[in-house]
């Protein structure tokens, strides 16, 4: 069975949801995108991060698979320029941090209790644990 394209991971509660999105996979260890999309009420804010390497999913999963319960995550990219994302986990709360210094943007999210929803399919074939 052939390695899926990409991967994503979301949380989602009744008024929010934040999507985790990784595109492209280069049949190496990289993605051509990473992006996040926050959705909250009417409003739909989308965040590429750029090119990425599959430990940054990595990263990220363990994050909400370990059930720790703190953990945080985060990432700084600099193609086309520099930007920063930090993800905090408090329990069931969560809180997402966006930074593009050179747009002069930083922005904060926080969401209590969200479903959380993992794209498992690439990194499973990824390491081979296909079913």
């Amino acid at each position: 069975m052939p390695i899926p394209s990409g991967s994503s991971i979301s949380l989602k509660t009744r008024d929010a949801e934040w999507t985790f999105r990784w595109t492209g996979f280069d049949l190496d260890d990289c993605f051509d995108l990473f992006q996040i999309t926050v959705k909250d009420d009417d409003t739909r804010e989308n965040y590429d991060f750029g090119p990425c390497m599959v430990s940054a999913l990595r990263k990220l999963t363990r994050v909400f698979e370990a059930h720790l319960s703190e953990d945080a995550a985060g990432g700084g990219f600099r193609n086309p320029d520099q930007r920063f994302y930090e993800l905090r986990k408090r329990g069931a709360e969560y809180n997402l941090i966006v930074r593009f210094p050179e747009k002069d943007l930083e922005k904060e999210f926080d969401l209590s209790q969200p479903e959380v929803t993992i794209d498992r399919k690439f990194l499973d074939a990824y390491d081979g644990h296909e079913a």
